[in-house]
């Protein structure tokens, strides 16, 4: 090969093949420079303030686009950019008091981080969605890349609440019926965390009313396996 030809390829005279990064070229005992990039970004980006307010519960928020619109040219700038592949959506409907229907979107989606040397680094995260009409799974979605970004630049933020604009009315079991819940727990000889993720639960308290008989059942079930084995 040519000393032109090696020039223009980017190939130096000992032979072994480099990678233009940046404004100079990487070698193999440089880290990826995803991680430079994404320190970089985390040092410019800046708090970004909820100035949204959920109208049924009041609480502040802040959007999805607060978060685009702070983090759009900083990550251009810095060459920084994501990919999205969704390992799991899960979608279920249920009925509300007013007697409607109520969609439950859950996403499970890996987020990589990419930047100009071909480096890269992933992360997943769980996005979960819910709307009257046909949006949830369009929530979760954007639910799960907001707190993505969020936790990968770690932008400050106080709630750790999962924030909307809207949030549907839903009927959860009463506390007698959670009290009723947990000794059948204990009786088909489970656990509490091992039902809560069989049902797809954040707690006992937060399981829907409309729920409640399969879950009853669920257990029963259970504890006549137990007496037959």
């Amino acid at each position: 090969m040519s000393d032109t030809m090696a020039f223009q390829e980017g190939i130096p005279m000992d032979g072994k093949e480099t990678k233009v990064v940046g404004d100079a070229p990487a070698t193999q005992d440089q880290p990826p420079l995803i991680y430079a990039r994404m320190s970089a970004v985390m040092a410019d980006i800046g708090a970004i303030d909820k100035d949204k307010t959920n109208k049924q519960q009041g609480f502040k928020y802040r959007g999805i686009d607060d978060i685009y619109n702070a983090l759009h040219l900083c990550m251009a700038k810095h060459q920084v950019f994501t990919t999205s592949e969704a390992l799991d959506v899960h979608r279920e409907e249920k009925p509300t008091k007013s007697g409607g229907k109520i969609g439950f979107s859950i996403v499970k989606i890996r987020y990589t981080f990419h930047t100009v040397d071909g480096s890269s680094i992933a992360t997943e995260i769980i996005g979960e969605g819910m709307d009257t009409a046909d949006k949830a799974t369009n929530k979760a979605f954007a639910i799960a890349h907001k707190y993505a970004l969020l936790q990968a630049f770690m932008i400050p933020t106080e709630d750790p609440k999962d924030p909307e604009a809207d949030s549907p009315d839903i009927e959860w079991i009463t506390q007698d019926q959670v009290a009723t819940l947990a000794d059948l727990i204990k009786e088909a000889k489970s656990t509490e965390a091992l039902f809560l993720q069989k049902v797809r639960a954040q707690s006992l308290e937060r399981i829907q009313a409309s729920a409640y008989k399969d879950c009853v059942k669920l257990l029963e079930n259970r504890k006549k396996q137990l007496g037959s084995e």
